[in-house]
């Protein structure tokens, strides 16, 4: 891919050159998706994510291999609390590639990460239909169906989970939802009792 010419100004970048007819005071460097890359990277590093999304987003921009920079994009927009741009930056990846499962596992997170439960959940069901083994998708669709109270959908999620990933870094709090779900229906049945 060719290289995109900037002009360093004050720390930043801009895709400014100087007129024609008169010669550059500023030194005008060549940048590669790689260099913009590296220098996102150094500047997620000092906590500079607003200035680091623009790397990212230039070096995209120039023809950067988009499954490498944009989890750091979307990464360094959820870190600064912009997880609606995560999602500007995402959807139209995952329109060009609709079976692309981990952009979409992605998208889900960033949905429900913005409330948007129903979008999430969307997402999460293309995969599951696909994938029924996709253990994220099976915790996270799990959890969501809780948070909805559908005690049902979460169980049987919950449950395929632990069978998938019985000793995984999530599974001692995933036994613990479904003890949860499952001492539910106990709970509501003794306070009928308490109330006849």
């Amino acid at each position: 891919m060719p290289a995109i010419l900037f002009v360093l100004a004050s720390g930043g970048f801009a895709g400014c050159a100087a007129s024609p007819s008169t010669p550059s005071q500023t030194p005008v460097v060549r940048e590669t998706p790689e260099n913009l890359v590296k220098q996102a990277e150094a500047l997620a590093h000092l906590g500079e994510t607003i200035r680091a999304e623009q790397y990212f987003s230039a070096a995209l921009e120039t023809g950067g291999a988009a499954e490498v920079i944009l989890p750091k994009l979307v990464s360094v927009c959820v870190r600064a609390g912009r997880v609606r741009s995560a999602v500007s930056y995402a959807a139209p990846y995952l329109r060009q590639q609709p079976d692309n499962m981990s952009l979409r596992y992605l998208m889900a997170t960033l949905y429900a990460g913005l409330g948007e439960f129903n979008r999430a959940n969307r997402e999460l069901e293309q995969i599951l239909v696909r994938h029924p083994e996709h253990v994220l998708a099976l915790r996270l669709s799990g959890m969501l169906a809780l948070e909805r109270g559908d005690t049902i959908t979460a169980e049987k999620r919950l449950q395929a989970f632990l069978l998938l990933e019985p000793t995984g870094p999530n599974a001692s709090s995933v036994r613990e939802e479904l003890q949860q779900i499952q001492a539910i229906p106990a709970t509501t049945a003794a306070i009928r009792e308490e109330a006849l």
